[in-house]
């Protein structure tokens, strides 16, 4: 879908997914702080999160193949496949680990605390994700239009 994006604004697509991303989850985090239940606005903020991801990564990965010649492309996609599993697994574990550290008594209101401030971390992470996001659109566009001289 991100291809009827006019060509050149591909190159921003992962920076402004991953942007979009910090956004909805400091929302969530600024939803949820107080042990609500979010209400509508946390269906907004999953909608929008769940954009931002697909644009995000969506375009992070064909990004990331963009420049693999044909024959070494099953071994470059593997690659890329591991690693993201490897970052899930370790994302999964460090941000489990900063919530539980959080989350002293297991009360409510300590937890939805711990989760708010697990959250705005993970804000903050997205946030710097996007410069690599920018610097690599940056660089898939300068090999693009060095190919097209």
């Amino acid at each position: 879908y991100w291809r009827r994006i006019p060509a050149a604004a591909h190159h921003t697509l992962s920076a402004a997914g991953l942007i979009g991303a910090a956004v909805s989850v400091a929302g969530l985090a600024a939803l949820l702080h107080g042990g609500s239940d979010g209400g509508a606005g946390l269906w907004l903020v999953l909608m929008g999160w769940g954009l931002a991801q697909g644009v995000a990564f969506g375009s992070l990965m064909a990004h990331a193949l963009a420049e693999v010649p044909p024959e070494r492309a099953a071994d470059a996609s593997g690659l890329l496949t591991t690693t993201t599993q490897l970052g899930n697994a370790l994302g999964t574990a460090v941000f489990g680990s900063i919530f539980l550290s959080l989350d002293a008594t297991g009360a409510r209101l300590d937890s939805a605390h711990a989760f708010a401030d697990t959250w705005w971390t993970i804000a903050a992470v997205f946030a710097l994700c996007s410069i690599g996001g920018a610097l690599l659109g940056r660089s898939v566009l300068r090999l693009r239009r060095a190919a097209a001289v």
